[in-house]
């Protein structure tokens, strides 16, 4: 009876982490530190103030966005005042160092 598996031919095998196969995890982690650095960490739309200039306020597309308040991993919400009347869904924002609204 032989000690070693039947797939180990004798040659010695790297750590299975640092395998080709098995090193995704690195590009991944790579990936994801050099979006936090460059974008920062995603916010979801928590509330938002409109304007609907007389229109009915069930039409979406009359509505012009005034305000958009988001909340992120940090706890904080940020202010927005959009520039072109749109709240979307979801932001990237860095973390801020002097308070969290904005």
């Amino acid at each position: 009876m032989s000690l070693q598996s039947p797939h180990h031919h004798g040659r010695p095998r790297p750590p299975r982490l640092l395998r080709p196969a098995h090193a995704l995890w690195l590009v991944v982690g790579g990936l994801l530190w050099w979006g936090y650095s460059t974008h920062g960490l995603p916010h979801l739309l928590w509330s938002y103030s409109y304007v609907t200039s007389g229109a009915d306020r069930w039409d979406w597309s009359a509505r012009y966005y005034t305000q958009c308040r988001y909340i992120g991993f940090h706890g904080s919400a940020a202010l927005l005042n959009p520039m072109d009347g749109r709240c979307p869904l979801i932001v990237f924002r860095q973390a801020q160092s002097g308070g969290g609204a904005q």
